[in-house]
């Protein structure tokens, strides 16, 4: 049983290790300067590769019994760490892109305002009375 246990505890652990792995690489594609493909292609792989490396984890707990390690949990700190970053690049992303919205919202609002540009079919018509 100790083979075999110590045979979970080093996959569980290689399991976890490609989890931070993954994490980085999230991060460093949110944090490339590259504006137009920073959310697309990459990251939706990574965020599978995430999904897939859990459901082995989960798989590996079920069939190990939940067996534990304490060297995994410096392992899980930093992927937690990563993770926390992550969520800060991509709420800082939805706000701005919110601002942009809401600039363009306004603009569009000023420009139909001043300049008309949003109306349809009023046009105006003048009639000459007979006298």
């Amino acid at each position: 049983m100790d083979k075999q246990r110590e045979s979970f505890l080093n996959k569980r652990q290689k399991l976890y290790a490609a989890l931070l792995e993954c994490a980085q690489s999230q991060l460093r594609v949110l944090s490339s300067e590259d504006m137009e493909d920073r959310y697309g292609e990459p990251f939706l792989q990574l965020t599978q590769q995430w999904d897939q490396i859990c459901g082995e984890i989960e798989a590996l707990d079920e069939l190990a019994g939940g067996l534990t390690e304490s060297s995994i949990a410096a392992i899980m700190e930093d992927i937690v760490g990563i993770l926390n970053l992550i969520e800060q690049r991509l709420h800082d992303s939805v706000n701005e892109t919110g601002g942009d919205m809401k600039s363009v919202s306004d603009r569009k609002l000023m420009m139909n305002a001043y300049y008309g540009m949003n109306r349809r079919g009023q046009s105006s018509l003048y009639f000459d009375e007979k006298k």
